[in-house]
């Protein structure tokens, strides 16, 4: 029994500051726990050949709780991405194609991958500055290798290549 009040109480406390809508996620909390805690209990013990009507160990209370954990959390996740404005999933998607650019990209990168939605570097850095004013990425300068081309150029990054740090502009807040 010890075993399980750790978990109760945890989530328990967690929840005491919180209120509204965010808790309802965790209303039933300590119910999954239990059912995710014996499915794992009766599904160890048939895969290892035992009797499953044997006491519940630890582990299993164990892997009960952390599934709980997560799938609570990705509950918050999916519901803040359905209640997301259409700016803030606008912003997301872009900080998301960035990453999968590598995490960087130039104002003028952004404009020749989405020509049809930027039609001057005007309109591409401001989505950019958004994502910057949202702390999802910063500004850094960009050198040039071509020595036809413009010497600088902006480029935004995104803080989850590890190549960002706070929400700043290098470039003089641009």
């Amino acid at each position: 029994m010890a075993g399980w009040v750790s978990p109760y109480n945890a989530r328990s406390a967690g929840r005491a500051g919180g209120g509204g809508e965010s808790s309802t996620v965790f209303a039933h909390f300590e119910g999954y726990v239990a059912r995710l805690t014996l499915v794992h209990h009766v599904v160890s013990r048939v895969w290892r050949r035992e009797d499953d009507r044997l006491p519940v160990r630890p582990e299993s209370l164990t892997a009960g709780t952390t599934l709980c954990h997560w799938f609570a959390e990705e509950a918050e996740r999916v519901r803040a991405v359905v209640l997301e404005s259409a700016g803030a999933a606008r912003a997301r998607g872009l900080a998301e194609f960035i990453r999968g650019r590598g995490g960087r990209i130039s104002v003028r990168e952004l404009m020749k991958s989405h020509n049809h939605r930027y039609a001057d570097a005007d309109s591409a850095r401001g989505d950019l500055a958004t994502l910057v004013d949202m702390g999802l990425a910063r500004w850094s300068e960009h050198k040039c290798r071509n020595s036809g081309s413009r010497a600088n150029d902006e480029e935004c990054n995104s803080p989850d290549t590890g190549q960002t740090g706070q929400n700043e502009a290098a470039n003089g807040g641009k």
